[in-house]
């Protein structure tokens, strides 16, 4: 698992109960092992594309996709993603990874000729 502090979240508008302020962090986990243990009656896991103002409450939406954008941003100049493979995983698993947080495919030469000089 890796967890990192996001940002503070402190608009005077985010909450229409009054001023509000959130502190905010994202982490990268292996949902098989987080969803041990856990009561689904009360957790609702949403792809990222169904995630929208109607879908979570407040300024959530905008949250979550600022965490995205940031892991994107990080996983430009770092390995961070390797925190949620296994022990031995491969170049193919790894790269997956890539494309599934990117939403496009990298061609295989070129990523792993960019992955190797991280």
């Amino acid at each position: 698992m890796y967890k990192e502090q996001l940002a503070t979240f402190g608009d005077p508008h985010r909450d229409s109960r009054g001023h509000v302020l959130s502190i905010v962090y994202y982490a990268l986990i292996n949902t098989e092992m987080f969803l041990q243990g856990i009561d689904m009656t009360k957790v609702t896991l949403l792809p990222l594309r169904e995630v929208s103002s109607e879908t979570v409450a407040y300024d959530h939406a905008h949250i979550i996709h600022y965490a995205r954008q940031r892991l994107e941003w990080k996983m430009e100049y770092s390995t961070i993603i390797r925190n949620i493979l296994p022990l031995q995983f491969t170049l193919s698993q790894f790269q997956h990874m890539y494309e599934v947080v990117f939403g496009r495919a990298f061609d295989k030469r070129n990523f792993r000729k960019r992955l190797l000089s991280l």
